[in-house]
């Protein structure tokens, strides 16, 4: 078979065999929440910023009185602000070598074609969901150590080892760079990684560059700083000082619920903090935790003889959750890998509201395949790309727990 028309073979099969499973699976399993929140998805039709109108608080139209109509309440309409924010970007590159494009076997193309499809499906999978939890500016994590082994290969110790996985390329900044300078590094690739036993992880990346690098610095997913979607870290975040384009210190209700468990966490501290969540409209259905903050909950209740319930589906199709009984509400609880270690974020799905389109090829024309020569090289790519972004209309409902912990 030639390459022109094992090209074309390819395409077919990418798009007939693969890519419905593809979008699907991107919506609904990056993170157990995900099947949720994108129930929520308004679409994006290409504007130039996604805007929203937000209620703030009830209305003031109420008071007790008489039928005089001296002292009839007045009116007083819910008050509204508006969100504002800008789409953002992601894309996904299935490449293909030329050397394997020209196989004669049919067989040997279509594995090779599944391995890349497959490869790159978990880095959108994961990228996605660590980026639904993120904070919107893409920072992964920092370097303390820096060992030069050889002219291609670096070594690092990284702050979070959740936050990195094999495999992806990484753009490595100074510590005090901002948004819109250059990296000192870019597209590093992460070529092994090893999880320390206190939350960090030794990193080999494969680059020329290494010298550059130095204690301090930063990494982000290739081209990413800054451009991310708006997470569910940006309620949290306190160096996050904006969101939706509203400042939190000028409109407290932008505040999320913040309790301190000091290293004990118990079904009152989250049910105080559901009650405060309350006084906010907010609508948490779900504590996801950080894997030491799980662990400890779980002991508690084990010890404490708390009454939870599996519930299946109420996070996701055929998945049991573990949940409890709030009043008329039933929270379900789970360990989620991109909340840190030792807190516990409840946050209501129903506030989350994406506004992404499909993700679709950027050349997808009849009788021409995706995939396309890069230029001045010898690899063949299909580009998937999908726009928008995620709008979180009650970030005074959340809730964030820190310390909850056990003591060390």
């Amino acid at each position: 078979m030639s390459v022109g028309s094992n090209l074309v073979l390819a395409s077919e099969i990418l798009k007939t065999k693969y890519t419905e499973a593809f979008r699907n699976g991107v919506k609904t399993d990056p993170t157990l929440i995900s099947e949720k929140i994108m129930k929520n998805n308004k679409g994006y039709e290409g504007e130039e910023y996604i805007e929203a109108p937000i209620p703030v608080g009830v209305s003031g139209g109420f008071g007790f009185g008489d039928m005089t109509g001296l002292s009839v309440p007045e009116g007083a309409n819910v008050a509204h602000k508006k969100f504002k924010q800008a789409p953002a970007e992601y894309f996904v590159a299935i490449n293909l070598l030329h050397r394997l494009v020209k196989a004669k076997r049919e067989a040997t193309l279509i594995d090779y074609l599944d391995t890349e499809i497959n490869g790159a499906y978990t880095a959108a999978k994961w990228n996605i969901g660590r980026a639904i939890w993120g904070n919107g500016i893409g920072k992964l994590g920092t370097i303390s150590s820096v060992k030069v082994v050889d002219d291609e290969h670096t070594e690092i110790t990284f702050s979070n080892r959740k936050q990195i996985i094999t495999g992806i390329l990484v753009d490595i900044y100074a510590s005090n760079a901002i948004i819109g300078s250059a990296p000192v590094v870019k597209k590093a690739r992460v070529d092994g990684v090893s999880a320390n036993s206190d939350g960090t992880a030794t990193v080999t990346l494969l680059t020329n560059e290494g010298a550059k690098i130095t204690e301090g610095c930063f990494m982000t997913v290739q081209n990413s700083h800054g451009r991310e979607i708006v997470g569910i870290g940006s309620v949290f975040d306190d160096e996050i000082t904006h969101i939706h384009g509203l400042s939190k210190a000028e409109n407290p209700w932008l505040r999320p619920v913040v309790k301190d468990a000091q290293n004990d966490i118990t079904m009152t501290i989250l049910r105080e903090a559901l009650d405060e969540s309350d006084d906010h409209n907010g609508k948490v259905d779900v504590f996801a935790m950080g894997g030491k903050a799980y662990s400890a909950f779980s002991e508690y209740a084990q010890a404490a003889n708390v009454k939870l319930e599996s519930s299946e589906g109420v996070l996701k199709v055929g998945h049991k959750a573990i949940t409890f009984q709030y009043l008329d509400k039933e929270i379900a609880v789970y360990q989620e890998r991109f909340v840190p270690e030792n807190e516990i974020w409840g946050i209501g799905t129903q506030d989350i509201e994406p506004h992404m389109d499909e993700l679709d090829y950027t050349n997808d024309t009849p009788d021409t395949p995706v995939f396309e020569r890069i230029a001045g090289t010898s690899i063949f790519q299909a580009m998937m790309a999908s726009y928008g972004n995620y709008i979180i209309k009650n970030p005074g409902g959340f809730i964030r727990i820190k310390n909850a912990n056990a003591v060390a």
